[in-house]
């Protein structure tokens, strides 16, 4: 899980993907809970660091799960999954991503 506060830049996201690669590298499938509901913005550099992983990496991924405060962004990320044919959820409502993560913990203590 991360939680950013302010604005992202590429070693925010260079500190996510070598924990993400971590996790990989061992063998796990990951599903991924980024609470984002205080980004201010984020650099394209790092934004285009984080799509390449996700890219590259999408097998490995369970979901990639967003906490946002923006309903436009949330938007984006829903077009990007079906643009991309990839796993990506995004919330405005903190209680249903809340609950996803409950969940998402839950499977993984069985």
């Amino acid at each position: 899980m991360t939680r950013v506060s302010g604005h992202v830049d590429v070693g925010c996201v260079a500190y996510y993907v070598s924990r993400a690669q971590r996790a990989i590298l061992a063998g796990h499938k990951i599903a991924v809970f980024h609470d984002w509901s205080k980004l201010t913005g984020y650099d394209l550099e790092a934004r285009n660091r984080l799509r390449a992983f996700g890219s590259l990496n999408d097998d490995h991924f369970q979901g990639v799960y967003y906490l946002i405060s923006s309903k436009i962004i949330m938007m984006a990320v829903s077009a990007a999954a079906l643009a991309l044919r990839r796993r990506l959820y995004a919330f405005t409502d903190p209680d249903r991503y809340d609950q996803k993560l409950r969940e998402a913990l839950a499977a993984r203590a069985l």
